[in-house]
């Protein structure tokens, strides 16, 4: 085990010491990815790509910021006047910037010479990454420690696989009731146990969304996701938000063969359940639940415009004329192309193309149609649910 490493557990052992003998999971899940210097998005190892733990679109082909862009570049025309700001939170190695940037300035010189990037992340070593490769835009781009920092702001939110990865609640279904999963530690080894409820808003979350869990049914609860989006939408003057992710609505996020919940670990391309080992050295996520996140969203002027997944999304930007001028470079054989089979695994129906899902919401902007949202996979009624 590194020191980073030895640090970390003993920093999350002597808070459950102070907290008499337990922590919520979601404090655990917080101090094992961001406790600053040792936590796995804080420390400086290496975490996405071929080298890392996972991958992200943006890893897969370039293609997927590009047309990400061109539906940027579609949004501003909702904001004709004035400076025109673009929010990236969570930017990973800054490969998504940096491929908007350039989309925009080669394709809409006017909106680049109004447009200011404003990067939101909490690792430093991913920041000095991101201003490296992006060091060519000078003061056009920003970083930005937190939310907070940022109010009236007019354009786009953006983020790609960021709410999956905010801290969460682990809850069980007893015939008690309610149960949330708490992490306790014996003997060096983190161990789990149930206890009541650290908050009401957990019950309050299914009774929101018409849920009754079945009795030993096992789930998260994302309540770090609507506080996040609360922050976005205040501050959101006038604009969209694109959040990509994996994740479902909530009527099928809760179905019945989900029963141990979708939380999972990544080391190495290896997935695994147990989230108390290799601490601090993998990642750790669980599916987006659309409905909340959208219902969040409409309390603070949020309107959802549409859901559709990753496939549909992209087709509606135009990936399918990428991919034939591709296709035509190449020879006209799929199997000859590595570019045209990077781009096909984008839109795989069994893999990205489905798996990752894309929510729009506008706020002060009108009804223009949007290119990336002319196939959506769930009707809005659908999405939002009960009142």
């Amino acid at each position: 085990m590194t020191d980073a490493g030895n640090t970390l557990r003993a920093l999350i052992a002597d808070e459950i010491a102070r907290a008499g003998g337990a922590i919520p999971f979601r404090r655990y899940m917080e101090l094992a990815l961001y406790a600053p210097g040792v936590g796995y998005y804080t420390g400086p190892r290496g975490k996405i790509g071929r080298d890392g733990d996972f991958f992200t679109s943006l890893d897969v082909h370039p293609v997927f910021g590009r047309l990400l862009a061109t539906q940027v570049i579609e949004m501003s025309r909702a904001l004709p006047d004035g400076p025109f700001t673009v929010v990236e939170m969570g930017a990973g190695k800054g490969h998504l910037a940096h491929d908007v940037l350039r989309t925009v300035e080669a394709a809409d010189p006017a909106l680049f010479a109004r447009l200011r990037y404003v990067i939101v992340d909490v690792s430093e070593d991913l920041i000095a990454r991101q201003k490296k490769l992006l060091a060519a835009y000078g003061a056009r781009i920003e970083w930005a420690a937190d939310l907070g920092a940022l109010s009236g702001v007019r354009g786009v939110f953006l983020s790609n696989e960021l709410v999956d990865s905010l801290p969460h609640h682990q809850v069980v279904m007893t015939g008690d009731g309610l149960r949330e999963v708490y992490v306790g530690e014996k003997d060096g080894r983190f161990r789990e146990g149930w206890g009541p409820p650290s908050t009401p808003a957990l019950a309050a979350y299914f009774d929101a969304i018409g849920i009754t869990l079945p009795k030993g049914y096992r789930t998260e609860v994302n309540l770090a996701a609507l506080d996040w989006m609360r922050a976005v939408g205040g501050a959101l003057e006038r604009g969209f938000v694109i959040t990509i992710d994996y994740g479902y609505p909530a009527d099928v996020y809760y179905q019945a063969d989900r029963r141990r919940g979708t939380f999972l670990c990544f080391h190495e391309h290896k997935a695994s359940e147990n989230p108390y080992v290799r601490v601090g050295r993998q990642d750790m996520t669980a599916h987006v639940d659309f409905s909340s996140l959208a219902r969040a969203g409409t309390r603070v002027g949020l309107e959802a415009v549409g859901l559709t997944d990753q496939a549909h999304f992209l087709v509606g930007l135009g990936i399918t004329h990428a991919m034939e001028a591709v296709l035509a470079c190449d020879g006209g054989d799929p199997r000859d192309s590595d570019e045209f089979r990077a781009m096909r695994r984008l839109m795989d129906p069994h893999g990205m193309g489905k798996a990752f899902k894309v929510l729009v919401q506008r706020k002060g902007v009108g009804h223009a149609p949007l290119a990336g949202m002319a196939m959506p996979a769930f009707h809005i009624t659908d999405l939002l649910g009960v009142d």
